[in-house]
C-alpha cells in the first residue's frame, strides 16, 4: 500500500477512507507528502474508536454507527471550527455543520434509539 501521495496544491481537501474493507487496506496515520493546509476528511466508519488518533491531524472525520458502535441510523462527525460556516449556497441546512454546531446537534430530533445503544457500547 501506498505510504505517500502526491495531491494538487490547490485541493480544497483530501479524502481518506481510513480503513477500506474489501481489500483489507487501513492507514495507520495520516499519509505523508499532504500539502499544508489541506485538510484531510476521513471516513472512520469501520474503525472509529479502534485505536487512539491524533484528532487535530484531521480536518473532519466521519463514522457511521452501524459498523462498530451501535444501530444504523446515527454518524458521528468531529470536524475543525475553522472549517465550518462555509456551506454552498444549495446545500441542505441540516447538513451545514455551523447550524447543527450552532444546535448542539440538536438541529432537528435526534434519533434516541441509536443515541441509546451507543451509549452501553460506549459504557461496555
Amino acid at each position: 500500500m501506498p505510504t505517500e501521495f502526491k495531491v494538487s496544491e490547490d485541493s480544497a481537501y483530501v479524502y481518506l477512507c481510513d480503513n477500506e474493507t474489501i481489500e483489507g487496506r487501513e492507514f495507520k496515520t495520516v499519509p505523508k507528502g499532504l500539502p499544508a493546509g489541506i485538510p484531510v476528511v476521513a471516513d472512520m466508519s469501520s474503525n472509529f474508536l479502534c485505536r487512539q488518533i491524533n484528532v487535530a491531524d484531521y480536518g473532519l472525520i466521519y463514522a457511521c454507527a452501524q459498523k462498530n458502535f451501535g444501530p444504523a441510523g446515527m454518524t458521528v462527525v468531529i470536524v475543525r471550527n475553522d472549517l465550518m460556516g462555509h456551506a454552498h449556497p444549495l446545500c441542505p441546512v441540516i447538513m451545514d455543520y455551523a447550524v447543527v454546531a450552532k444546535g448542539k446537534s440538536m438541529y432537528n430530533t435526534p434519533p434516541t434509539y441509536p443515541i441509546y445503544i451507543a451509549g452501553l457500547v460506549f459504557k461496555w
